[in-house]
């Protein structure tokens, strides 16, 4: 009787049970579903994540490269302006060099004309001979007085000839210097610049027994009026040195200038020595000093030569 009750008008268990498991089985089935949702979506996210990451590590490393590769094309742009610049340097300086050999050529010219010159003297003076000679029968005191003038008019002209030949045989050494200098300029342009230059001769006795002017390792400090100056040395003798002025404005030295200077070696400065010198020439880049006059100068340059020879 109670089970009809409960089959009639009380709650169906059974059913409410299968009713409660379906619905909890489709709670389950939704819930699964989402999870299963979320877990995509949660690998998406991750997948999504983790590319990104990598596209920042790739967009990171592209710009480190791009930075290195700046940093490249600024380190050749300025090695590439130095390089304009030491071209433009050396540019320079062959056209001051082939300038100064231009001069050295008109004024070998002029010496050139001097002796054609003396040599159309002596032409004359060999046809006044001939005249004279052809007098001789008339008088021989006139024949003696013309063998005097011959003679001295012939050594007056070895004189002369032999002073041209000198000053002559100076330009031509002056001009060879120009054009081996020209040489080693043209020869370091076309050479590389990483290829160091030739180191300069020592100076010392041995270094002059060779040649009468040779380049050393040395600069002079030149005083005046309160401002000074150290110019490097091209080349010693024992009666001046050519120096370069390396660019520097000198309109503070005149030629005739009579200074004390003071030689040293770039090597020991402590070793150097005071002249009393006379600026030749200061022209192209180059001032020329003279203290040949000066017997206490060489003595001290002969000595200091003695230490740096020892």
């Amino acid at each position: 009787m109670a089970h009809d009750e409960g089959g009639e008008g009380g709650v169906d268990l059974e059913r409410l049970t299968e009713e409660a498991s379906a619905a909890r089985a489709r709670r389950h089935a939704v819930e699964a579903e989402r999870l299963a949702a979320l877990q995509g979506a949660r690998a998406r996210f991750e997948a999504e994540a983790m590319q990104l990451a990598e596209d920042r590590r790739m967009l990171d490393l592209e710009r480190e490269r791009r930075a290195i590769e700046r940093q490249h094309v600024e380190a050749e742009a300025q090695r590439i302006e130095s390089e304009r610049r030491a071209l433009e340097e050396v540019e320079r300086e062959l056209s001051e060099i082939a300038e100064e050999r231009r001069k050295l050529e008109i004024a070998q010219a002029a010496r050139t004309a001097a002796r054609l010159a003396l040599e159309s003297e002596a032409a004359r003076i060999v046809a006044e001979r001939e005249v004279l000679e052809s007098s001789e029968r008339q008088s021989h005191a006139a024949v003696d007085a013309q063998r005097i003038r011959e003679e001295e008019l012939a050594a007056q002209r070895a004189r002369v000839m032999a002073e041209q030949a000198a000053e002559i045989e100076a330009w031509q050494r002056e001009i060879a210097a120009v054009d081996e200098r020209l040489a080693q300029r043209e020869r370091a342009l076309e050479a590389s610049r990483e290829v160091p230059a030739p180191a300069p001769l020592p100076l010392g006795r041995l270094a002059l027994k060779r040649k009468p002017r040779v380049r050393v390792s040395a600069s002079i400090l030149i005083e005046s009026s309160g401002t000074a100056v150290a110019l490097r040395v091209e080349n010693v003798s024992m009666s001046g040195a050519l120096l370069s002025t390396a660019g520097k404005q000198l309109a503070w030295l005149k030629e005739g200038d009579r200074l004390t200077m003071t030689l040293f070696s770039n090597a020991d400065v402590d070793r150097q020595v005071d002249v009393v010198a006379r600026i030749v020439r200061v022209q192209l880049g180059q001032v020329a000093v003279d203290w040949s006059d000066d017997a206490a100068s060489a003595h001290s340059l002969a000595k200091l030569l003695d230490t740096l020879s020892g």
